[in-house]
C-alpha cells in the first residue's frame, strides 16, 4: 500500500496520470477516463502497483496521503467517484465519509438507491432506474416465472 513516504511518482508517471484525466473548469468534476473499480474509482499504476486515481491526485496537490492505518482516507466532496479534481478531494475519516454533513447528505430512497448531493439516484453504481412501462413488464415476467415454478412442482 502506498504511503506518503513511498509513493514518489516520477515525472513520467505524473505526465501519464494527467493524460488520463478529462480536465475541465476549476470547479467542475475532472473525470478519470480509463480503468475503474467496480465502485467507479479510477485506478492508476505506479511501479507496477495499483492505487486509486483520486489518491494520486490528492497527493500531487497536497503533498501527502491520509494514512489508512490511522483511519484516514481521501473523500469526494462532489459524490462522483471518478472525479480527481483536487478541489473536490478531502482528507477525512471513514465515519466522516459515510455522513459528511457539511456539504453532502446521503440517504436511501424507497428502492434502496443512494441519493447524493443533488438528490439524484446513483444509477451508475446501483443500476438503471426503470420507466413505469418497464417496471410493469418486469413484474409480468416475474409473475410468469412464479407460475411456471408452481406448475412444475417441487424438484424430485
Amino acid at each position: 500500500m502506498f504511503t506518503t513516504e513511498n509513493i514518489c511518482p516520477s515525472e513520467k508517471d505524473i505526465e501519464r496520470f494527467w493524460s488520463k484525466v478529462d480536465v475541465r473548469g476549476p470547479d467542475e468534476c475532472w473525470n478519470w477516463k480509463t480503468g475503474k473499480t467496480k465502485f467507479g474509482h479510477g485506478v492508476f499504476s505506479i511501479r507496477h502497483q495499483w492505487i486509486t486515481a483520486h489518491r494520486v491526485s490528492f497527493y500531487l496537490a497536497k503533498g501527502y496521503l491520509p494514512e489508512h492505518t490511522q483511519g484516514r482516507l481521501v473523500m469526494h466532496d462532489c459524490e462522483n467517484p471518478s472525479c480527481v479534481n483536487p478541489k473536490h478531494l478531502l482528507d477525512g475519516t471513514i465515519k466522516e465519509n459515510g455522513g459528511y454533513e457539511g456539504h453532502k447528505k446521503k440517504q436511501r430512497d424507497k428502492v434502496g438507491h443512494w441519493r447524493g448531493r443533488y438528490g439524484k439516484a446513483n444509477t451508475a453504481r446501483y443500476g438503471k432506474k426503470h420507466s413505469d412501462a418497464t417496471k410493469e413488464l418486469l413484474r409480468a415476467k416475474a409473475l410468469e416465472r412464479e407460475k411456471r415454478k408452481a406448475k412444475a412442482g417441487p424438484p424430485p
